[in-house]
């Protein structure tokens, strides 16, 4: 005897070969199908596009601090924009850095940026790339830090620094040129001597 199964239209159909002289009744009751990997390919993952600084709420200070004061259980991605009013730390080796921001650049209602990263999301890699006086625009998440009990923006980095928003030479160049608009620059000064000495 031997039985062979066949799928039609979603239903297994079952046929018994015996023969002639044998007459048997037959009732299946279990049937196992085998699957055989890659037959069936799913389809992909739909993306998902991480929040950025272009689609976050944009907040000054004040309202940073009024939203989490209301609310403790605040907790969002936002840009805060403000003037640097104090230096916590900035690490070299972790690349990160503390501080904090105010409307006025004073330390009254001061917000804590905590271990914020550089402009583009870049390490910070030397203490003098930010300082007091600073006017910035810090991408982060927005919440309220029971421990300390205090309002922080963290897991962030800068988005805008002086108007800059890039690129840690833009910064550079920006507060050279602003110095030389004060005295003259020492390369404007070595041109000069070089002058002097070829006549």
């Amino acid at each position: 005897m031997k039985l062979t199964a066949s799928r039609v239209h979603g239903q297994v159909q079952a046929v018994l070969l015996l023969s002639q002289k044998l007459h048997v009744r037959a009732r299946i009751t279990h049937v196992e199908v085998t699957y055989t990997p890659g037959a069936v390919t799913p389809p992909p993952a739909p993306e998902v596009t991480p929040s950025t600084p272009t689609d976050t709420t944009k907040l000054t200070v004040p309202e940073a601090i009024e939203k989490v004061t209301n609310d403790h259980a605040f907790k969002q991605q936002v840009c805060v924009t403000g003037i640097v009013s104090k230096i916590g730390e900035v690490s070299e080796k972790f690349g990160n850095a503390t501080f904090y921001i105010s409307a006025d650049g004073t330390e009254n209602n001061q917000l804590e940026v905590f271990r914020s990263k550089y402009l583009e999301n870049k390490k910070f890699e030397s203490a003098d790339q930010i300082k007091v006086g600073d006017k910035v625009k810090v991408y982060g998440e927005l919440s309220f830090y029971a421990k300390k009990n205090l309002i922080q923006l963290g897991k962030g980095h800068l988005v805008e620094i002086n108007n800059v928003t890039t690129g840690i030479n833009a910064v550079e160049k920006q507060r050279k040129s602003k110095r030389c608009n004060v005295q003259p620059c020492r390369s404007a000064r070595k041109q000069k001597t070089t002058k002097a000495l070829l006549l």
